[in-house]
């Protein structure tokens, strides 16, 4: 998240999709992964608004992978990259016959300052036996049904460690909720439905892919 998107027409969509946790929402604790500088009060009372939350946010600048996901407590998580999630190298299906000729490119996104996306890896970590991790997630270059997509890269992995995956798709931007906990995966699914009605087919499960 950077601090020039704050306020945007984005952030609203955050909102009513941090909704979907309903009832059953634990202790929720905001990630930005702040790609700027640290934020100072005002920067985390406006975001705090804006998704209509009281919750803990964590204001660091994002520059070290480990220091900043370490010591994740039992509670609920979302998390705000500037893009979204992306498949550890080596582990997507869509990549396993093309030739890797943008390696500097590659070995420049590696980098601790990296905030445009949350790893897979650190996903895993960040899953409890009951928690939730929500994900705000931007489209790729080919839109048509894009989560759909990203949902079947990630399914083969993370079905063998126990994680499913809800998420809604809304055009340029989705939300992905993450979690281990089948009732909380099926109560997400259905709150999803409640709340955007008629677009009920945005909504996409990672047993559909």
């Amino acid at each position: 998240m950077n601090r020039k998107h704050l306020g945007d027409g984005y952030d609203f969509f955050k909102r009513a999709m941090l909704d979907a946790l309903g009832k059953s929402r634990l202790t929720l604790k905001i990630m930005p992964m702040v790609s700027d500088k640290d934020w100072g009060d005002s920067e985390i009372r406006i975001y705090k608004s804006l998704l209509g939350t009281r919750a803990h946010v964590k204001r660091n600048r994002f520059d070290g992978r480990s220091e900043y996901f370490e010591k994740r407590q039992m509670c609920d998580l979302f998390l705000d990259p500037d893009t979204g999630l992306k498949i550890d190298k080596g582990r997507n299906p869509r990549n396993k016959n093309k030739k890797s000729s943008n390696k500097r490119r590659e070995s420049r996104k590696k980098g601790p300052g990296d905030s445009q996306h949350l790893r897979s890896s650190e996903l895993e970590k960040l899953l409890k036996e009951t928690n939730v991790v929500a994900v705000y997630q931007h489209a790729p270059r080919e839109p048509e049904k894009w989560l759909e997509r990203k949902l079947g890269d990630l399914g083969e992995d993370l079905r063998k460690i126990g994680i499913k995956a809800v998420g809604y798709e809304a055009g340029r931007v989705g939300m992905i909720f993450f979690t281990k906990n089948e009732k909380r995966s099926k109560e997400i699914k259905q709150e999803l439905r409640k709340l955007v009605g008629r677009h009920s087919e945005r909504v996409v499960s990672m047993a559909q892919c």
